[in-house]
């Protein structure tokens, strides 16, 4: 094991275990292998007042600008924007042109509901100091094409307020209710699982090709997801229909888990959505009696899409559904803020976003989410990146995307600036120019020195950078997918995560060879004053199950990291955990990660595992998990894991037994 420095002399009556402790049981292989040095909580240790690492700052406030009031007022009636219509997208884009042409300070709506049936969605281009005034309106969407509620682009000082989305689940509902009805498990037939729709005597869709993406077990009441039998996945793309399923009769269908659909569209890119195996150990692990969400929907559309643009605020806006993603926020975008934003379904509905709630990628960063609720999501709350693409050089300027999506996936571009990482993402220092991209082969202004290593090269746009991210007051509840910052300067303040079926925060670098590759790496996090409860995590990283992570993710499971800009400078203290299954705190290629003055109340549930409420440091550097709180059935065996870490600091932890 490498050197660690641990201050015994602070650390009371603490000893390091010969043997593995109790909670060392679920531990997985790999790491009970290296046999990690294990430091116990005690009952009534002396606080800790030495030194950490260097404290973080989080995300500095910064201002964004209102709309400065100085044109005429518009009423969006006067171009049509009626409840009567059916095409008000297109009555909206009439009066913001106006608006634009006459350089209006406020367009106006009226109360009630309108429909957007047939137009592309809301496009706001180029607009400067405007005021869009909803009066509490609710914009109800459908269309099939591609584009987003609203598209939001070149715009600057503008603030959208008071406002309702929803989407038409009459007719082209975005998800279901199902119970379980039936099953069939055959290794040598098709097997099939037998749904009916709950609430329906007949389903908007019977009769015609039913998308089938997702189908995830829901709890008892319907209020959260399950984590029993986790979700089973059939493609999340946009226009293709998953897993093939077919009507019994008007509320009841047979759904043929893993199954391509004959005929229909279907996801090219993962083949693996389609094998025998998938077939028979779905329907096999399938509860009959019990209620399931199946999601028609997953990426596409989204209710607000924005790019380049700065000085932005949405205020005052429900989201009771949209398909897609209710924030997709991109480009050269910067200062932009969400203040008592809901995503939250009503009716009964079973999701608010068929997608994240929040995904913020390669733009100016500069984000406040304050007050904003989120629940019954399908993916991530939230989640901050850069992209980037792995490839290899043809010549030493011609660069070679070998990824899934090619130079779309970061959408590379003549004049961007790139830098160059190695393939396990240490640095190759260097940075050159896009003179042109042809299909997947990009020609930079400079030669590259670093010759034709046959691991390739990741490439990474330096144009821009997703950081100082500002996240208070806000709750997610009952939310399928993490909270992910893979990026800079940022603070988490007040928060509530409630009932996830996943892991509420990851601080990370993420990427794989193939699929897909996120972030510069995660520096300078502050978590304060928030409450973690019932977090009921369906999955691990490494084996190890865990409600804050912070470190490298490798998601093809290749080794190779660099732990020097992974993830660093990270600090989580005053928070408050209830009911913890998992590890508190999980570092894995990370750098100066303080964890200190928590409480954690863990949970007595057999679902619990044994390492519940302790922590782990593995492959880390300049570590501190100090003066925290536990409460357990089992006190003795709560304590902190430490392997191939350097100067990891443990002490001042207390463990009680539970009352």
């Amino acid at each position: 094991m490498k050197p660690f420095a641990l201050f015994a002399a602070l650390f009371s009556a603490c000893a390091l275990f010969a043997a593995p402790p109790p909670s060392a049981g679920d531990l997985p292989k790999r790491l009970l292998e290296k046999n990690p040095e294990f430091v116990p909580f005690s009952a009534d240790p002396e606080p800790y007042a030495g030194k950490l690492p260097p404290e973080p700052s989080g995300c500095a406030d910064f201002e964004i600008e209102l709309p400065k009031s100085s044109g005429s007022a518009v009423a969006a009636a006067d171009f049509g924007f009626l409840p009567d219509n059916p095409d008000c997208a297109a009555a909206l884009n009439r009066a913001l042109a106006h608006c634009r042409k006459i350089g209006a300070s406020r367009l106006e709506l009226a109360p009630g509901t309108y429909r957007c049936f047939v137009s592309d969605g809301v496009e706001m281009d180029s607009l400067r100091d405007l005021l869009v005034d909803g009066k509490g309106a609710t914009l109800v969407f459908r269309r099939t094409d591609g584009k987003p509620n609203f598209s939001i682009k070149n715009c600057l000082r503008v603030k959208i307020r008071d406002l309702k989305i929803d989407w038409d689940w009459e007719t082209d509902p975005l998800g279901a209710f199902v119970r379980v009805v039936g099953k069939h498990a055959d290794k040598n037939a098709d097997s099939y699982i037998d749904v009916e729709f709950v609430g329906f005597a007949r389903y908007p869709l019977y009769g015609k090709p039913m998308p089938v993406k997702v189908m995830t077990l829901m709890d008892e009441n319907c209020e959260g997801i399950s984590n029993e039998r986790g979700s089973a996945y059939f493609g999340t793309g946009d226009g293709h229909y998953g897993t093939k399923s077919e009507w019994l009769s008007p509320n009841r269908a047979r759904i043929y888990p893993g199954v391509a659909p004959v005929g229909l569209p279907r996801p090219e890119d993962y083949p693996s959505e389609y094998s025998k195996k998938k077939n028979f150990w779905v329907s096999g692990r399938a509860l009959v009696g019990r209620t399931y969400r199946i999601m028609h929907q997953y990426y596409g559309k989204n209710a607000f899409e924005i790019s380049d643009s700065r000085h932005l605020t949405f205020e005052n806006i429900d989201v009771y559904s949209c398909r897609g993603m209710g924030f997709l926020v991109k480009g050269g975008t910067s200062h932009w803020q969400a203040l008592n934003v809901s995503f939250v379904p009503r009716g009964g509905r079973p999701c608010s976003t068929t997608a994240d709630v929040v995904h913020c990628t390669s733009n100016g960063g500069f984000a406040k989410l304050v007050g904003l609720r989120a629940t019954l999501n399908q993916d991530d709350i939230f989640n901050f990146h850069d992209k980037a693409a792995f490839g290899k050089f043809d010549s030493p300027d011609a660069f070679k995307f070998l990824n899934m999506g090619g130079a779309r996936y970061i959408d590379a571009a003549p004049g961007d600036e790139v830098e160059i990482f190695n393939a396990d993402y240490t640095p190759a220092n260097f940075r050159a120019k896009i003179l042109s991209v042809d299909g997947n082969a990009a020609r930079l202004d400079s030669p590259f020195g670093g010759g034709a290593d046959g691991k390739g090269y990741i490439l990474q746009k330096a144009s821009h950078r997703t950081r100082n991210i500002l996240i208070k007051d806000c709750v997610f509840k009952n939310h399928a997918g993490r909270g992910i910052m893979q990026s800079s300067d940022a603070t988490i303040e007040n928060c509530r995560f409630e009932n996830g079926i996943s892991i509420p925060l990851r601080f990370q670098r993420a990427f794989s060879i193939r699929n897909w590759a996120e972030g510069y790496g995660c520096r300078n996090v502050v978590v304060r004053g928030c409450e973690f409860s019932d977090a009921k995590i369906n999955s691990g990283l490494y084996g190890v199950y865990h409600e804050i992570f912070a470190g490298s993710r490798r998601t093809d499971g290749a080794g190779g990291f660099d732990k020097s800009a992974t993830a660093s400078d990270i600090l989580i203290e005053k928070c408050r955990f209830k009911n913890m299954l998992a590890m508190s705190l999980y570092s894995n290629f990370a750098k100066n990660v303080t964890f200190r003055d928590n409480k954690i109340e863990v949970s007595d549930s057999p679902a619990a595992k044994s390492y519940a409420g302790c922590a782990l440091f593995e492959n880390s550097e300049n570590v501190a998990f100090v003066n925290n709180a536990v409460c357990a059935r089992n006190p003795e065996a709560i304590g902190a894991f430490i392997c191939d870490t350097q100067n990891a600091v443990v002490a001042g932890n207390s463990a009680k037994k539970a009352d």
